[in-house]
């Protein structure tokens, strides 16, 4: 799971989120879109 780290919001997005915003990224489980950086269940719900 790749985490994105260095956002101003402390903690982690839930999924629907965007990870970028979150200083620990996505939530444990939750994996990350290459392009949008949303949080999702899995990667087969990125859509780009």
């Amino acid at each position: 799971m790749k985490q994105i780290k260095g956002g101003i919001g402390i903690g982690c997005s839930i999924a629907g989120g965007s990870g970028k915003y979150w200083t620990q990224g996505c939530c444990h489980g939750l994996y990350t879109c290459p392009v949008s950086t949303l949080c999702v269940t899995s990667l087969d719900n990125c859509l780009n």
